[in-house]
């Protein structure tokens, strides 16, 4: 197990003015299991390249138990790799695909053939060490490239999104047995992914990016329940928070009927214009058009057995989005295409069991005032605790 630290590592690839990763700072604990999540071109991949030594560290620093790796080459930062394309021999059976690194680095065969064994046993690749990748399904292939990368024994396991060319069951199951495997071995593991819900399930903490910027870095329920700006409360989540750009008059924001007192010294560092968000689970659709909300008209209902979301637009005109909100949604749409368009105002909302909610009608949306995320209509950041 090691420590991994960036410390302002950024990359500019040559003849580029865009920066793909911009001073990223974060240290990754002994034996962490850390995911970078982010749209596509967010810097994740870039940034698991510049740690296996793939791409140069245009500015700053990367350590590996303390030790400065900057400049080593690939070979002696003792860093496997698994790729989402899985980069196997296809004329190697897959024992000889295992161990083509061992060979490689003079490793005896006798203790290739142990290493490669003691893999196979963990990953349920026994039946298959003499079969080629082609005989393969790509679960078995995705394996077989984590074997690979186990049998070496490295001190960091790097995965840039080693399930997104996986059938969406295949894809659940081999995320499971990735969390359990690091588990069972603590390597010390960062893993890129653009899918969410796939970093909130698995990893210690979530590291979001965005433009090669780190947003936010904390454990899954943080990150969710505490987002640090307006576009990782965008991001993270599915569906996605609702996030309306509302005015101030002293500390009260209005939303549609709903007048919301806001804590005066969030209401202070506000100015006069807030971006409120609120998750479709605290943002509940009933009967009675009671308490404090704002009435909507319902374009489609949507159940999935034991959940059922309502999709609605506001019958009140909201205020246009305010910039940071218009920014960051923007970002959203464009990592997401299950993101809203922003020029269109909608709101997602849990029906709570025993409430009818029909298609074309009117229904009116409740808001858990303790439940409402703050932003600052400018910078998108965080304002409430």
């Amino acid at each position: 197990m090691a420590t991994v630290r960036f410390e302002g590592a950024s990359r500019t690839y040559p003849g580029s003015d865009h920066v793909s990763v911009d001073a990223l700072t974060i240290e990754v604990r002994s034996g962490e299991f850390l995911v970078l999540v982010g749209p596509p071109g967010c810097g994740k991949s870039t940034a698991l390249r510049m740690l296996a030594g793939l791409e140069e560290v245009t500015s700053g620093r990367i350590l590996i138990d303390g030790i400065d790796v900057t400049g080593l080459a690939p070979k002696d930062r003792d860093v496997a790799m698994v790729f989402q394309n899985y980069a196997l021999y296809p004329h190697m059976s897959v024992a000889d695909n295992m161990g083509f690194a061992l060979r490689i680095g003079g490793v005896p065969p006798a203790q290739i053939q142990a290493r490669v064994q003691r893999a196979a046993e963990i990953l349920g690749l026994v039946d298959q060490l003499q079969a080629r990748p082609q005989e393969l399904t790509g679960g078995e292939r995705q394996r077989v490239a984590m074997a690979r990368a186990i049998v070496r024994e490295p001190r960091v396991f790097l995965m840039d999104e080693p399930l997104s060319n996986l059938e969406p069951a295949l894809r659940d199951q081999t995320r499971d047995q990735i969390a359990a495997l690091q588990r069972q071995l603590g390597i010390t593991t960062l893993y890129a992914t653009t899918d969410q819900l796939e970093a909130m399930s698995i990893g210690d903490r979530v590291a979001v990016l965005n433009h090669g910027v780190l947003q936010q870095c904390a454990d899954p329920a943080t990150v969710y329940d505490h987002p640090a700006n307006v576009f990782v409360a965008g991001y993270i989540g599915s569906p996605m928070m609702n996030i309306f750009p509302v005015r101030l008059n002293g500390n009260v924001a209005r939303l549609g009927e709903a007048e919301i007192e806001l804590p005066a010294e969030v209401a202070r560092t506000a100015g006069d214009t807030v971006i409120l968000g609120v998750r479709p689970e605290d943002l509940l659709v009933c009967g009675d058009g009671t308490g404090p909300g704002l009435t909507v008209q319902v374009e489609t209902v949507e159940s999935d057995g034991d959940e059922t979301y309502v999709y609605a637009t506001p019958v009140a005109v909201l205020p246009a989005p305010a910039a940071a909100l218009d920014a960051a949604l923007t970002d959203v749409a464009e990592g997401d295409e299950a993101a809203v368009d922003e020029s269109d105002v909608m709101l997602v909302a849990r029906v709570p069991a025993g409430v009818s909610v029909r298609e074309g009608e009117p229904a009116h949306v409740r808001i858990d005032p303790q439940r409402l995320h703050v932003f600052h209509a400018t910078t998108g950041a965080r304002l409430n605790p």
